[in-house]
């Protein structure tokens, strides 16, 4: 039988589909296997597309090149080969007669994720005109412009938010669209930390719970003892922890359980922070308390999200632990530069709320300030004004306003 290989690419839309014949439009491609930005091209009627970037796995942004009218085939090759899209773009004039339809895509809820405010990202691509090209997008909140891109992430205050979307064709009609944000007081994501599959077959059995009760009565820095046999991370085998596993007995674990606890297996050997250090990672922050000493491994720095692989990790001072610091959780780092969205992360919840600090001043002994830039520069320090889509994922002290929230009451440091 004719089957596509599982490892094939694909492009299932490209959107807005149309645009002018001067190009530069912004579009958006879906599909599959997308690599990464540097090793892939788009092109659009066999012109080159500009400012390829690889979102992820499944998303390409980019800008159109110039062409002439008509249907236009669109082509994505990376490494792993080709794929077309075939009469996918449509490079039109002007003369049309029909308004276009806007679509401001479904009402939003999402939880506060630094300081009172949160993040929506709002979407207007499935808007079209039928004879034409949507020239712009217009996103409004109370008559104040908020965004002009066909998706863009915003930052929004608690509370409900009425927003409008106009949309423009190339002929100058409009239409308009609403959608409705309500960022919520924060993320309540308790229980369960990660689903007890310790085998990793996706169902809590007979195996995983006699791979817990391995070890019972040991403490951290023993022989038999682990972090994902211990459901309390309180560092101490007990009963407790036997317990909770065999309440989630014959449990089918979703996508978020195995990413969270691929995360947690991955990070086992980061529990000495000197083992953190030989593998690359750097301090860049002083303790602070509630969200730890962050320390980042600059190399993994791109626009990919692998819950095994965490660009930063998070420590509180604890002199009972080797290297003197304590790991508490993960710290997923995603340059803005690079992706303007705000990544998807884990699959399933809204809790995720990444975030992001303006305007902070990095020194090169680890400590960050909110001096002002002149103050930063002239001390040798290094002026971010955005600091990069940031994610807590608190798996190794838990939290407990949620795993996820930016700052964790518990993380104080110990004696």
């Amino acid at each position: 039988p004719d089957e596509t290989p599982v490892s094939a690419i694909t492009i299932g839309s490209i959107l807005p589909n149309a645009g002018p014949l001067a190009g530069g439009q912004a579009v958006t491609i879906t599909g599959t296997n997308f690599t990464t930005s540097a090793e892939t091209t788009v092109t659009i009627g066999g012109q080159a597309a500009t400012n390829v970037v690889v979102q992820n796995s499944t998303t390409i942004t980019a800008t159109t090149p110039p062409n002439t009218a008509g249907v236009k085939n669109v082509v994505v090759t990376n490494s792993i080969g080709t794929a077309t899209l075939t009469s996918g773009y449509t490079y039109v004039t002007g003369g049309g007669t029909v308004p276009p339809v806007a679509n401001a895509g479904n009402d939003i809820t999402a939880p506060v994720s630094h300081l009172n405010h949160g993040h929506a990202t709002l979407d207007g691509s499935a808007s079209f005109d039928p004879d034409g090209f949507i020239a712009t997008y217009n996103w409004s909140e109370a008559g104040t412009t908020i965004a002009t891109a066909v998706k863009q992430t915003v930052e929004l205050t608690q509370g409900v938010h009425d927003i409008k979307l106009t949309v423009t064709d190339n002929d100058g009609f409009t239409a308009i669209d609403s959608v409705r944000v309500n960022i919520t007081s924060g993320p309540q994501n308790l229980n369960p930390y990660f689903c007890s599959d310790l085998d990793g077959d996706g169902i809590v059995s007979i195996l995983d719970l006699a791979n817990m009760a391995q070890g019972f009565g040991k403490r951290f820095g023993q022989a038999g003892y682990s972090r994902m046999r211990d459901r309390d991370m309180d560092r101490s085998r007990s009963i407790l922890d036997l317990a909770g596993a065999a309440g989630q007995f014959g449990k089918t674990c979703s996508v978020e359980d195995e990413m969270i606890r691929t995360a947690t297996i991955a990070m086992e050997g980061f529990q000495n922070v000197n083992a953190a250090i030989a593998a690359g990672y750097v301090q860049v922050t002083q303790f602070v308390p509630g969200q730890g000493r962050h320390l980042v491994k600059f190399s993994l720095l791109d626009t990919t999200f692998n819950p095994a692989q965490p660009e930063g990790l998070l420590y509180e001072p604890d002199s009972s632990t080797p290297g003197g610091w304590r790991l508490g959780g993960a710290l997923y780092d995603m340059p803005i530069t690079l992706n303007p969205i705000q990544p998807e992360g884990f699959p399933g919840t809204t809790d995720d709320a990444w975030h992001y600090h303006d305007f902070l001043c990095f020194y090169p002994n680890g400590t960050v300030t909110l001096d002002p830039q002149s103050v930063c520069t002239a001390n040798g320090g290094s002026y971010q004004t955005n600091v990069g889509w940031l994610l807590h994922l608190w798996n190794y002290v838990p939290s407990v306003p949620g795993r996820y929230v930016e700052d964790n009451p518990g993380f104080v440091g110990l004696p």
